[in-house]
């Protein structure tokens, strides 16, 4: 197995202990086993709606939903602070839109 050293950024303020950064490393890992994984037909599937003429770019991302009685946003992110910025967006839009 090889090892590779990738930089994170934390938010401001934030000094991992070796319990967070145990933390850290085993969630990798599973990311890792995820991205990694490489379930049936997955080429085949890519290859077929690539030749539909789509570019095809996949990966892992944050969601950030919010409701309230029947109105729903969701946004997604790289980071859950991302996330969290587009989901306070729409949900600004909607205010701004005319929904109270």
């Amino acid at each position: 197995m090889d090892n590779h050293k990738i930089e994170v950024p934390l938010p401001e303020g934030i000094l991992p202990n070796e319990v967070d950064l145990d933390l850290l490393k085993a969630i990798f890992q599973a990311i890792t086993s995820l991205r990694f994984e490489n379930f049936p037909h997955r080429e085949a599937l890519q290859k077929q709606i690539q030749e539909h003429g789509w570019n095809v770019k996949w990966g892992l991302t944050w969601i950030a939903e919010a409701s309230r009685g029947h109105d729903f946003e969701t946004a997604t992110g790289k980071t859950t602070e991302e996330a969290l910025y587009k989901l306070y967006h729409h949900t600004q839009m909607a205010k701004l839109g005319g929904c109270p």
